[in-house]
């Protein structure tokens, strides 16, 4: 191996990327939505919608319409019952935590690029409320419902990070690459990272910790970073 290519090798093993598997609750919001849908009846009205799964399975998000008067609610379940609904404008995607805390996305215009992130508890208090001058292209949360990641499309093409336990938006990360369409938290060693990729069919092209800091870069990625750049980044004088 050469000296430049000893240089800008990743070879830190501690921060190899895990088995990243995109599921249905980790794919694009357009792919997902693209899904069969489901039917709930509430208030005498029966709601066609889409609805995301906890990892442990015991709690339902779930956004949609009414076939009878055309509202729109969302809704969340714990164990197959319902937990708490209300009217809702424009949603188009959930995720929900073990512990019931979820996400709802909703379009705030068609005629614009605005979406709005709104983050509950498991009673249905909305603890996060943020407008967004961007569509989003995927939402994860981790599994203890700790943090949110949101990350959006062009021109902005960023990841909001949101911190659920001090109920504020931790901060917004330019994306490594643009069009990231893929977000998945895996934890390591107790800490939170986010992966983030392009393709379903790929591996994950970097990571970030809650910080917004780049923890991995994948070598399809490197390879795409110029090499002056990469020799600086390593700084190794």
């Amino acid at each position: 191996m050469g000296i430049a290519a000893r240089l800008l090798k990743n070879d830190d093993p501690a921060k190899e990327a895990p088995s990243i598997r995109w599921t249905e609750e980790s794919i694009s919001i357009d792919k997902q939505n693209s899904g069969q849908s489901k039917s709930v009846r509430c208030n005498e009205e029966v709601y066609t919608v889409q609805q995301s799964t906890s990892a442990d399975k015991k709690w339902k998000a779930a956004h949609g319409r009414s076939s009878e008067t055309g509202t729109l609610r969302i809704f969340v379940f714990n164990n197959g019952s319902l937990a708490w609904t209300e009217p809702f404008e424009r949603p188009f995607a959930s995720r929900i935590a073990n512990n019931g805390s979820s996400v709802f996305l909703s379009r705030n215009d068609s005629h614009t690029l605005e979406n709005t992130v709104c983050i509950f508890n498991s009673s249905g208090e909305s603890i996060i409320n943020d407008e967004l001058a961007a569509n989003v292209a995927s939402v994860d949360i981790t599994y203890d419902g700790c943090y949110v990641a949101v990350v959006t499309k062009q021109p902005e093409s960023s990841v909001h990070i949101y911190n659920l336990c001090s109920r504020s938006k931790k901060g917004v990360y330019e994306n490594e690459q643009e069009d990231m369409s893929l977000t998945k938290f895996h934890q390591r060693n107790d800490e939170w990272l986010l992966y983030l990729s392009v393709k379903q069919s790929e591996h994950p092209l970097y990571a970030i910790d809650t910080d917004g800091q780049v923890v991995w870069k994948s070598e399809r990625l490197l390879s795409r970073t110029p090499f002056f750049t990469r020799l600086l980044k390593k700084r190794p004088w």
